[in-house]
């Protein structure tokens, strides 16, 4: 009698053929190898490859060794099985052989009967207990494998990790405030005082535009012939020296630091006037203890444009410390050749009254603790919570006391971007927006 072609030989080949499609179809390109001989638990591997900046396929060296199973029965692989999940019971030499194994391994399940590959990585979370079989949990939707969803990298790579997908474009939103129009001039005269400490013990602060001293100099953006600024002008000023245009004082180092100056005096006076407190340990602008009661809660706008209440400051207690969170942010500037952008950090405050900061040690636990379980969506509801205090519903934000010149700040910038960066979960994939970096042409002051 001549040898028969058992069915399960054929449906073991189609799922061998099934996943070789998958990988041959997603993008970017997987490499798969199928083992051809000495079969002992390893059916083929795959070695990962990317895409890189100039748009060619790159093999990364970044091998995963691949067991497949096949079936057409709910009896054989596919045990326990439910609307969304089924259990895959492995032998205890296969499972030992996996886990000591110096690549990871990738059990891939075939499921003739649908059509459908599902793909899961063996850890010892799957080992549990010493038995004779082990079960491991598939879930039908997280560890489907879909020719469409070129997620596999994301899912599986250990080394190359790469959160950059050159074959889509997508609008990123930044952390960027452009200032527009930048201040047409910066005025230098020489002064009769060397720092503003005289100057403030001299006139009232409305009598006085925002300026920087530094080595008998006072600079401002404020045009001083003015009449607002007449008694400045006589007890403050000696001399005037030089009226520099925007490109020069953009362009050249020394004149920049001086505008960063001039501009943070406007910046420090206006979160002031809003509430926000500056802490010069960290740098950092934060929502104070309110006097009465342990909480703060402020009111903004969402993204989707309802309103909304956010808790800014709250008191804590984690075994025996006791503490207040408060929510903060840094700043710094971004120039280039014609713009000055504003960047905003959210940052936290760690304080143990309201006021004293916690000492550096326990605040770093606290912060990595935190930060660890943020991801870009929260990141960006930062920043758009940080907007929506400050601007208060309009399209613009002006720092400036005195509208000569205004300091205007736009919303928060957008840029086309030639890559995507794929969301860190499917628990914020709705979110349409993230994280931009920092546009290659700005340079950090």
């Amino acid at each position: 009698m001549s040898k028969a072609l058992m069915p399960q030989h054929i449906i073991g080949e189609r799922g061998v053929v099934e996943f070789a499609r998958y990988c041959n179809r997603h993008i970017p390109y997987i490499i798969f190898r199928e083992t051809t001989k000495s079969d002992f638990g390893i059916d083929g591997e795959v070695e990962l490859v990317v895409k890189n900046a100039e748009g060619q396929l790159q093999p990364t060296g970044e091998l995963i060794k691949v067991q497949l199973k096949s079936t057409n029965s709910a009896h054989s692989y596919m045990g326990r099985e439910t609307d969304d999940s089924f259990e895959f019971h492995a032998r205890q030499d296969d499972m030992e052989y996996w886990l000591a194994h110096e690549n990871k391994v990738l059990l891939v399940v075939y499921d003739a009967r649908t059509d459908v590959l599902y793909c899961k990585q063996i850890t010892s979370i799957d080992a549990g207990t010493a038995r004779k079989k082990y079960p491991i949990l598939f879930d039908k939707v997280a560890n489907r494998l879909e020719i469409d969803q070129n997620d596999f990298l994301t899912r599986f790579s250990a080394s190359v990790r790469t959160r950059v997908n050159f074959d889509a474009s997508e609008m990123l939103t930044s952390n960027l405030f452009k200032l527009q129009p930048a201040p047409k001039s910066l005025y230098s005269h020489r002064a009769n005082y060397t720092s503003k400490k005289e100057v403030y013990d001299l006139l009232k602060q409305d009598e006085v535009p925002p300026f920087h001293v530094e080595n008998g100099i006072v600079y401002t953006f404020q045009d001083i012939d003015l009449p607002a600024w007449s008694l400045f002008k006589e007890k403050v000023v000696e001399e005037a020296l030089t009226t520099y245009n925007r490109h020069q004082y953009m362009r050249g180092p020394l004149l920049r630091k001086i505008a960063v100056q001039l501009l943070n005096v406007h910046i420090k006076d206006f979160m002031w006037d809003n509430k926000l407190r500056y802490n010069k340990d960290y740098k950092r602008f934060y929502f104070p203890k309110p006097r009465e009661g342990d909480k703060l809660v402020v009111q903004y706008t969402t993204r989707n444009g309802q309103p909304e209440t956010r808790t800014v400051v709250a008191n804590y207690t984690y075994g025996k410390y006791s503490f207040y969170r408060h929510f903060a942010f840094e700043y710094d500037w971004l120039f280039d050749e014609q713009e000055i952008y504003l960047v905003l950090q959210p940052k936290y405050l760690f304080t143990s009254d309201g006021t004293k900061t916690l000492p550096p040690d326990r605040i770093t636990k606290l912060t990595n603790y935190l930060t660890a379980r943020e991801f870009n969506s929260t990141f960006l509801n930062h920043i758009h919570f940080i907007q929506s205090y400050l601007f208060k519903n309009h399209n613009s934000l002006t720092v400036s006391r005195k509208p000569d010149p205004e300091i205007v700040f736009w919303p928060y910038s957008r840029f086309k971007a030639g890559f995507s960066i794929p969301e860190d979960s499917k628990a914020v994939a709705k979110a349409a927006t993230v994280l931009a970096p920092i546009p290659e042409q700005l340079k950090l002051l």
